[in-house]
């Protein structure tokens, strides 16, 4: 109980950072796309609308845009209000994504199949943005390398203890997300869009810290009141 109260958001994050690397190599493997790869996504739509070679695909991309979007302006917005109702709501989503997702046949089009993934990635980056006083991504994994890397840099320079928090904090979400990626690569391959139901897995165990913390918490007032 006391780790789970200490350590919330650090617990949340790595459980997310699994999901993200796991969601990405799914989408590759299985829809044929990074599943938040917005950039590669718009590019591909510039591409095909003035090559004209596949303005289908374009549209499908530009629409995954759109769904990527709306999920982080929904996140963006429930947390102005009330960030609770924004963690909740962003836990459900991913549940109604990674399920929808396993319903989409295989042989759906990639970038349409991706729509539950954009919506799952968007509305997670929108909502847990790091841990441990660290602003951190769990979909993407550049920005966390580069930190990593300067914190054991620095660390090595100056010795400091901060420098050393980071460089360690990077390190364990990059570590989450790519043991992720591996076993996204045996299970996609097993049982190709079925193989998104291991998310249910780390999205339980997200559930439940929230929910310990969160009756942790109401419990704390009710005892100061």
């Amino acid at each position: 109980m006391n780790l789970i109260k200490s350590r919330r958001n650090l617990l949340i994050h790595l459980c997310m950072a699994f999901m993200g690397g796991y969601a990405g190599m799914y989408g590759i493997l299985v829809r044929g796309s990074f599943g938040q790869a917005i950039t590669s996504n718009l590019a591909n739509v510039f591409r095909h609308l003035l090559l004209g070679d596949n303005v289908e695909d374009a549209l499908f991309r530009a629409g995954a845009l759109l769904v990527f979007l709306f999920s982080l302006a929904l996140t963006h917005i429930l947390q102005m209000k009330d960030r609770r109702i924004a963690e909740i709501t962003c836990l459900v989503s991913q549940l109604a994504c990674i399920l929808i997702s396993a319903a989409i046949p295989e042989s759906t089009q990639g970038a349409l199949a991706l729509y539950p993934i954009f919506f799952l990635t968007g509305i997670q980056w929108g909502t847990f943005t790091g841990a441990e006083g660290f602003n951190s991504a769990t979909i993407f994994c550049s920005n966390n390398s580069k930190q990593a890397l300067f914190g054991w840099i620095d660390y090595v320079l100056t010795g400091k203890h901060e420098s050393f928090k980071q460089g360690l904090f990077y390190t364990a979400t990059l570590a989450f997300f790519y043991v992720a990626v591996v076993i996204s690569v045996f299970m996609s391959d097993r049982f190709g869009a079925h193989a998104i139901l291991l998310e249910l897995l780390p999205l339980a165990m997200v559930s439940g810290v929230w929910l310990v913390n969160d009756r942790a918490a109401a419990k704390d007032v009710a005892l100061a009141a």
